[in-house]
């Protein structure tokens, strides 16, 4: 529900509220597999709508991809 808030102010540009979004829904698809499917069409309607792919990408390489290790990481090392 929170990252709903941060959709919407989601731009065409590289924000703190991007970041935000991208942990969250990171977040969201570690902790239930399935959450994607609802946020792939969302996200493919904003980057067609706002041209916001960019951000993402930049926001998929900082944030996304050093926290699924993070949270693998945790779940290995205590499961």
């Amino acid at each position: 529900m929170v990252a709903f808030y941060y959709y919407i102010d989601q731009k065409n540009k590289f924000t703190i509220n991007t970041v935000i979004l991208t942990a969250l829904i990171t977040i969201a698809f570690m902790m239930r597999n399935t959450s994607p499917v609802g946020w792939i069409p969302l996200l493919a309607i904003k980057v067609l709508n706002e041209g916001s792919l960019l951000p993402f990408i930049i926001s998929a390489i900082t944030v996304a991809a050093p926290l699924i290790g993070g949270i693998i990481y945790i779940d290995t090392v205590y499961y």
